[in-house]
C-alpha cells in the first residue's frame, strides 16, 4: 500500500527499464533474505524480506501496466492490452501454489528469487527495445522520462483552453484534481479489496466447513481462472464503442 505511490514516482521519473532492473534487484534480495531467515539468519531479515517483496512486486507490476498503457493509449485495443497484462496478476496465485507444491518450503523462496529477477530483467530488455520506437519511452538520461511527463502536462493545460467540443488532450487524466481520478481510485480499491479478502481467507473458510488443504488449493485455482477470464472479458468490453 505504501510502496505503490513510491513505485509510481520511480516509474514516472526513470521509466520502465530502470524500474524493472530495480524490481529485479529488490525482489532477488528480498526473497533470498526470506530463504535465509528460514534457517540461519535472524527473524528481522525475513521481516524486511517480506516488505521488500511487497515493494518490488508493486514496482514490477506498475512498470508492466504503465508501459502497456502508454504503448496502446492511442489504439482501440487499450482495454484488451491492459487486461492481458493484468491476467498475470490473476494467474499468480495458481503459479505460486503449484511451485510451492513441488518445491516445498525448502526451495520455494530461493526459486522465486531467481524466477522474479530473471522475468524483470527480461522485461527491462523488452522495454528498452520498445523505447527506441516510442518517444514517450526514451531513456537516454534519467530526466528524459520525467520531461515527457512535463510535456504531457503542458499539452493537457493547452487543451483546457480550447473551446468546448474540441479534441481533448491525451493527458487529460494526468490530474489529481479530477473527480474521475478519485472515483476510479475508490472503485478500484473496493473491487480489489473484496477479491483479496476472499483469496487471503480461502483456507480459513474451508477449514471452518471441515475441508482440507487440497480443497483450498482447488478453490484458489478456480478463483484464479475466473479472475483471469473476468479481466479479459471486461477489457474487451472497455474497448467496445458503446
Amino acid at each position: 500500500y505504501f510502496g505503490h505511490p513510491l513505485a509510481g514516482w520511480i516509474y514516472d521519473r526513470f521509466g520502465p527499464r530502470k524500474s524493472c532492473l530495480a524490481a529485479a534487484f529488490i525482489m532477488f534480495v528480498s526473497f533470498a533474505s526470506i530463504h535465509l531467515g528460514l534457517y540461519s539468519a535472524p527473524i528481522w531479515m525475513m521481516d524486511l524480506g517480506f516488505l521488500g517483496v511487497g515493494f518490488g512486486s508493486g514496482l514490477g507490476y506498475i512498470s508492466g501496466l504503465g508501459s502497456t498503457s502508454s504503448a496502446f493509449a492511442s489504439t482501440p485495443h487499450l482495454g484488451r492490452a491492459v487486461a492481458m497484462v493484468s491476467t498475470g496478476y490473476g494467474l499468480s496465485s495458481t503459479v505460486v501454489g503449484l511451485t510451492y507444491h513441488y518445491t516445498g518450503i525448502a526451495y520455494f523462496f530461493l526459486l522465486w528469487a531467481f524466477l522474479v529477477a530473471i522475468v524483470n530483467i527480461v522485461g527491462a530488455y523488452v522495454f528498452a527495445q520498445g523505447s527506441s520506437q516510442d518517444n514517450v519511452m526514451v531513456e537516454d538520461s534519467p530526466g528524459d522520462f520525467a520531461e515527457a511527463n512535463k510535456d504531457c502536462e503542458s499539452r493537457r493545460l493547452l487543451d483546457e483552453t480550447l473551446p468546448s467540443g474540441d479534441a481533448k488532450g491525451s493527458c487529460e487524466w494526468n490530474s489529481w484534481k479530477r473527480i474521475d481520478f478519485w472515483l476510479l481510485f475508490v472503485s478500484f480499491a473496493c473491487i480489489t479489496g473484496c477479491g483479496l479478502m476472499i483469496i487471503n481467507n480461502v483456507s480459513t473458510m474451508v477449514q471452518s466447513l471441515g475441508g482440507d488443504d487440497s480443497f483450498s488449493g482447488t478453490l484458489v485455482v478456480g478463483l484464479s481462472i475466473c479472475n483471469v477470464l473476468g479481466r479479459i472479458i471486461m477489457g474487451s468490453l472497455a474497448d467496445h464503442p458503446k
